[in-house]
């Protein structure tokens, strides 16, 4: 469903074709795996609804890194995450530790990294989404 991420779409007062878009916030090192196409499992704790083209948001830095499409979600389980390291890149040692009661995937897929990171209003509370004014071409309209 490509519309999920696309809450609404419309011109604002320069005639320039906004879509308000989910982005998501990833924290680092995930965040470079993703762009840098090494990582195509985001693991969370919840599963999401969300499908389409989102935002990727460097957690901590006020910016849009880049872009991809939310593919699917589903559970998973310790055993299998450990089975799959290239797919998530979280070291088996680590995998342990993971504080979630039913891990997640989300998978993502045609990540698309800005060349220059596209500052946003980040909201008060934001944990998980943001949801942004997008321009075409990477621009936010804050």
């Amino acid at each position: 469903m490509w519309y999920n991420n696309m809450i609404k779409v419309f011109w604002n007062v320069t005639m320039e074709l906004i879509t308000l878009m989910k982005g998501l916030i990833i924290k680092e090192p995930w965040i470079d795996l993703i762009l840098d196409k090494k990582k195509k499992w985001e693991i969370r704790g919840t599963a999401t609804k969300i499908r389409g083209r989102i935002l990727l948001i460097k957690s901590g830095t006020g910016c849009v890194w880049g872009e991809a499409d939310l593919v699917d979600c589903f559970s998973i389980s310790i055993e299998q995450l450990q089975n799959t390291y290239f797919q998530h890149r979280i070291p088996i040692e680590k995998i342990s530790s993971i504080r979630y009661g039913h891990p997640h995937v989300w998978v993502l897929a045609n990540p698309k990294r800005y060349g220059i990171p596209v500052p946003y209003n980040h909201p008060n509370g934001a944990i998980v989404w943001v949801n942004i004014d997008y321009k075409e071409g990477g621009q936010t309209n804050e």
